[in-house]
């Protein structure tokens, strides 16, 4: 008799995004924060060389005292699918991967375990024209994906424009107001929770979070 597969608990989240630059690794962060927030086991993982996230998770360790919201997850990048099983076996519900700037066909080891790709972008032209090369390798790969705008100012004529184009290729999972913190984040370890908890920005978040919810709930 066939053995039964056992359906995989944890959702995973790559955050992809061709330029450098455009707020991906600080969408991975405050996302993280958000769903950890909202009562989620949730760990993190960064496979871009210049380890941003990873140092981010250093500092909020060494400096804030905080190693569990969110928890960083140290996995093999030769054997990511192995990694996910283990972190699905220890109880995590999501986890989130932040990706380096690069063209998308040199994603795909992490586009395939995927879940949900978000692709970041900030409002303007030279980002856009980054988004094309990414939609059409997630959708090769058959995958799930979103847009995050990072970066936007409230009803800016760039923020309805990127946001009536990104439409027409798939949805948007929010944007997120500028914050002149956003700098500050990786310096101390923190999020946008505990640098500006009342911030429009957080709730850009807040919301955002609110889509990954509605998204694996079935109801978006």
């Amino acid at each position: 008799m066939p053995k039964t597969v056992k359906a995989r608990h944890i959702k995973v989240i790559v955050a992809e995004g061709r330029k450098g630059g455009i707020g991906k690794t600080t969408t991975c962060i405050n996302l993280a924060t958000a769903l950890s927030r909202a009562g989620y086991n949730v760990g993190i993982y960064d496979v871009d060389s210049q380890g941003t996230l990873a140092k981010w998770f250093n500092n909020r360790v060494n400096k804030k005292g905080i190693k569990d919201d969110p928890y960083y997850i140290p996995l093999d990048q030769d054997n990511l699918a192995d990694g996910v099983d283990k972190a699905d076996k220890a109880g995590f519900d999501f986890l989130i991967i932040d990706t380096p700037p690069v063209e998308a066909k040199y994603l795909t080891h992490v586009t395939t375990i995927a879940d949900l790709v978000i692709i970041t972008t900030k409002p303007s032209g030279g980002d856009l024209d980054a988004v094309t090369d990414t939609v059409r390798a997630v959708r090769t790969a058959e995958k799930p994906f979103a847009f995050h705008i990072s970066e936007t100012r409230t009803n800016s004529v760039a923020l309805i424009d990127t946001m009536k184009s990104l439409s027409s290729f798939g949805p948007i999972a929010g944007n997120t107001r500028t914050l002149d913190v956003f700098r500050e984040l990786f310096t101390y370890g923190d999020t946008l929770f505990e640098a500006a908890p009342n911030s429009k920005a957080t709730l850009d978040i807040n919301s955002m979070r609110i889509f990954v919810e509605k998204f694996f709930n079935g109801d978006n």
